[in-house]
C-alpha cells in the first residue's frame, strides 16, 4: 500500500499534503491517511486489497475547504490512471471547534 499512498500523495499538487497528522501553522493543506485494508478473497487466494482512504482537506474557510475538496475528487474519483481505480465514498464538512478551520473529510476506495 505504501506506494499507492506514494502515488497518492504525488497527486496532491494544489496544497501542501502530509501524511497522518496537520501540523500547527498549516492552515490550507491535504492529509492522507489509510483507514483500512481489506483483502477481495476467492476460495483460493486472495484477488487484490481494497483499501480505504481518507483526505483531510483543511482551510480558513468552508469555501477555501470545500475547493481543495473539489480538486482531490476532481483528482481521484474514478482515477484508472494512477490505479486500478479509485473512487469517492464519503464526503461532509466539519469545523474544528479548537483551531476553527474547516475540515472537508473525503473517503476513497483504492485498488
Amino acid at each position: 500500500m505504501s506506494t499507492k499512498l506514494e502515488t497518492l500523495a504525488s497527486l496532491i499538487t494544489s496544497a501542501p499534503v502530509f501524511a497522518y497528522e496537520k501540523p500547527k501553522g498549516n492552515n490550507n493543506c491535504v492529509v492522507y491517511k489509510l483507514i483500512s485494508t481489506n483483502p477481495i478473497r476467492t476460495q483460493s487466494a486472495t484477488v487484490f486489497e481494497q483499501n480505504r482512504v481518507q483526505l483531510d482537506c483543511w482551510g480558513t474557510t468552508m469555501a477555501s475547504s470545500r475547493t481543495l475538496a473539489q480538486t482531490m475528487k476532481t483528482t481521484l474519483d474514478l482515477n484508472k490512471t494512477n490505479f486500478t481505480i479509485s473512487y469517492l465514498i464519503n464526503d461532509f464538512t466539519v469545523k474544528d471547534l479548537e483551531t476553527g478551520l474547516f475540515n472537508t473529510i473525503l473517503d476513497f476506495y483504492i485498488w
